[in-house]
């Protein structure tokens, strides 16, 4: 009874000590998630754009030879004028889909160690790529089990345990992880239970709040309703205008805070990645493994108080 009531409370603990963690390295983490946050909302901007002023643009490029010749040639002019703005937007969740993993090795050294002052990045991530295909399956498994919402419970330490344990392939960190919350169901429940209001709720709300105070949305709402006047909002109204009537303010409004929530919540995975990690370590203390000399390196290249110059 002792040991499940200190379990209980460790979890209070981890939330708030996750908490200081994440703001004593949000200088260290916030430029670390730039390109995986706002690369994935400047490639989405730019494809936008691009189509349309290419759409807009549609009977003077006609006029060239190449592309009077066939409508797939004009595809292949959109496909192209697309590509730098396609390859920034994949790019951006490939380097977040790394962070996802890359930041549990971080946190998990970080709660090892003293303060740091420079974290590898880097090296963290190579660890990561390094085991690419199995993480790719690994993604790939969970995404389609977590279709039941009660699977989330049970599966969401394999990512901590994928890139935590050693040698550990995606059935291994799915199955481990399915074992391992069952075994602490209450306590991985408490923990989501707080993260998800946390860093789903209460931030954002806090963030937009804080905004609307000094009408910076405002300011980007009007800015996006330049464009969501231009779609057929009439036609909508006509047929759904007596079950839901809708109008270009009330979608700008809705994409500027869709993407003002989409970025605190991309730039607190960090916090969460810090409350998993040291959750894993403290539910998986009788099974504790020891580091060999490889890891005991990453721990000093991640978390070392003084990189060699």
């Amino acid at each position: 009874m002792k040991k499940k009531t200190n379990k209980f409370f460790a979890v209070f603990n981890i939330f708030f000590k996750s908490i200081k963690m994440y703001f004593l390295y949000l200088d260290k983490t916030s430029k670390y998630m730039l390109i995986p946050v706002f690369g994935q909302i400047l490639g989405l901007i730019l494809i936008f754009f691009t189509t349309y002023y290419y759409n807009t643009n549609i009977e003077t490029i006609r006029k060239i030879p190449f592309f009077s010749q066939s409508d797939e040639h004009i595809l292949l002019g959109l496909f192209i004028v697309l590509l730098p703005s396609l390859s920034l937007f994949i790019h951006s969740i490939y380097r977040y889909i790394i962070a996802f993993c890359s930041l549990n090795i971080v946190f998990y050294t970080l709660s090892l160690k003293k303060k740091a002052k420079e974290i590898d990045f880097k090296i963290n991530d190579n660890i990561i790529e390094r085991k690419l295909f199995q993480y790719v399956l690994l993604l790939f498994f969970v995404s389609v089990l977590c279709i039941f919402p009660p699977l989330w419970i049970v599966l969401c330490l394999s990512f901590q345990i994928f890139s935590l344990e050693k040698d550990t392939n995606c059935f291994s960190a799915i199955s481990r992880s399915i074992k391992l919350s069952l075994e602490n169901l209450i306590y991985v429940l408490m923990m989501l239970v707080f993260v998800f209001i946390f860093s789903y709720w209460f931030l954002p709300t806090l963030f937009i709040w804080a905004l609307e105070k000094i009408s910076f949305t405002d300011f980007l709402t009007t800015r996006v309703e330049t464009y969501t006047k231009l779609l057929p909002l009439n036609l909508w109204n006509d047929i759904f205008g007596s079950l839901y009537h809708i109008d270009s303010v009330t979608i700008a409004k809705s994409i500027t805070e869709s993407i003002l929530v989409f970025i605190i919540i991309g730039f607190t995975l960090p916090f969460r990645c810090a409350c998993f990690s040291e959750l894993y370590r403290v539910l998986d203390n009788e099974k504790i493994k020891e580091f060999s000399k490889e890891d005991e390196e990453i721990i000093k290249r991640s978390s070392s108080k003084k990189r060699k110059k």
